[in-house]
């Protein structure tokens, strides 16, 4: 399965990259299938042959409405109303700042359950809490989540599963937003992910180096480079490799901000401001949206040409950006949630 990403300039040219989905089989039996890749990236497919046979899956909607009305008394179609009916729970460690955009995509989640027959006010409850960049927050409202006992939480980014981890190996947990479920160890691999832990990747470390040529091409005689990270999440090091890998080539020399709060973004970015023919780049962690609003007005003060990894930087004064379009994850994911609830 691919999500659509959108490359965004302040003049609203847009283009297309592509994310992976982990497979679940796991910790969500109904899917039962493999991935296969397609003109948009990776899909799921459970209706293809395979090893000398042919699979076919069908959901419980779709076998309740084959039945026809004799479903509406059949023990299947009691068995399906009972798992709607009961109420479940769903917990939420978003560890963004909860603002408009971070509301949208818990706002689009929500509404992906309720048209899979999940309603708040009859059959499911969801616990939500914000740890705005905070690792301590982080830490300490996933210690909260699984204390609830849930039935499957939406894990928000690198750090959020990370800590989860620490608290759980059986609760299900569908991450969103984390660029290397393998390499920093969540799972096993893309393909068979095991344990208790599943979800959709949304970049490959390569696209690091992409974002370093759109840098240049926007000014060619881009020189130094300042690279907004976060030294406390786990894939910084995996996107800075492919950053200094992809630097020489492009005649440029890049320094890691290797930032924990705003404080260090801000000295940061005015020391690279001091040299000339220089631009920022920013990567994508939980500090990193926190502190969009700083990096933004930052960059513009200082007039430094900017990449950013997600298109909500550019209403705020940010010049271009190139990522996912993150609401469709969370979409996908309240797909995975949905399975899970139903068992």
């Amino acid at each position: 399965m691919a999500v659509g990403a959108f490359l965004s300039f302040e003049f609203g040219i847009s283009g297309k990259c592509n994310t992976t989905e982990v497979e679940a089989t796991r910790i969500l039996p109904s899917l039962d299938g493999k991935t296969a890749p397609s003109w948009r990236g990776i899909v799921p497919f459970t209706h293809l042959a395979r090893e000398g046979r042919m699979t076919v899956s069908i959901g419980r909607r779709e076998l309740l409405a084959a039945l026809g009305g004799a479903a509406a008394t059949s023990p299947i179609a009691a068995l399906a109303q009972t798992t709607l009916d009961r109420t479940r729970r769903v917990g939420v460690l978003m560890v963004v700042t909860k603002n408009a955009e971070g509301e949208s995509r818990l706002a689009t989640f929500r509404q992906s359950l309720k048209e899979l027959g999940w309603s708040e006010d009859r059959n499911l409850q969801i616990q939500d809490r914000w740890a705005a960049g905070d690792p301590i927050l982080t830490n300490s409202y996933a210690a909260e989540l699984v204390g609830a006992k849930p039935d499957a939480i939406l894990a928000n980014a690198t750090a959020s599963v990370a800590a989860l981890r620490k608290y759980t190996s059986s609760v299900p947990i569908v991450f969103v937003q984390v660029a290397d479920p393998v390499g920093v160890g969540f799972i096993p691999t893309l393909s068979h992910p095991g344990g208790n832990i599943t979800g959709f990747t949304h970049y490959e470390f390569a696209l690091a180096g992409k974002w370093l040529e759109l840098l240049k091409e926007i000014d060619p005689r881009l020189v130094h480079v300042g690279i907004v990270d976060d030294r406390d999440d786990a894939a910084t090091a995996g996107y800075l490799a492919k950053i200094r890998s992809a630097a020489p080539a492009l005649g440029v020399q890049v320094t890691a901000m290797q930032a924990r709060n705003g404080d260090d973004i801000e000295r940061g970015i005015n020391t690279l401001a001091a040299e000339r023919n220089s631009g920022l780049l920013v990567l994508p962690s939980a500090l990193t949206a926190a502190q969009r609003d700083l990096i933004v007005a930052l960059a513009g003060w200082h007039k430094l040409p900017a990449v950013y990894p997600y298109r909500y930087f550019i209403p705020g004064g940010g010049l271009l950006s190139y990522g996912i379009e993150v609401n469709d994850l969370y979409r996908k994911a309240a797909g995975y949630i949905d399975r899970i609830l139903a068992g």
